[in-house]
């Protein structure tokens, strides 16, 4: 898990890592998204500024992984 800072980059970064794991390369993605080679590589290259939540979730369910939100209080810092 991460905290989310607004910095996509560590959203995309996970998202490599897990397609290491699970050896998924751009061209599965493509075939699973309908999505151009283009679009993948600017969306894990950081060319994407603000991918929405839908965009995320397509992209998971193309990796058969689930796309878990979680909000939590901040802690209290005294």
């Amino acid at each position: 898990m991460i905290k989310y800072n607004g910095d996509i980059a560590d959203i995309t970064l996970m998202i490599k890592h897990l397609m290491l794991d699970m050896d998924i390369k751009q061209k599965d993605l493509c075939n699973a998204t309908g999505w151009t080679k283009a679009t993948i590589s600017n969306l894990l290259n950081n060319r994407t500024e603000n991918p929405s939540l839908k965009i995320l979730l397509e992209l998971c369910n193309a990796m058969n992984c689930e796309l878990i939100i979680d909000i939590q209080p901040k802690e209290n810092i005294q």
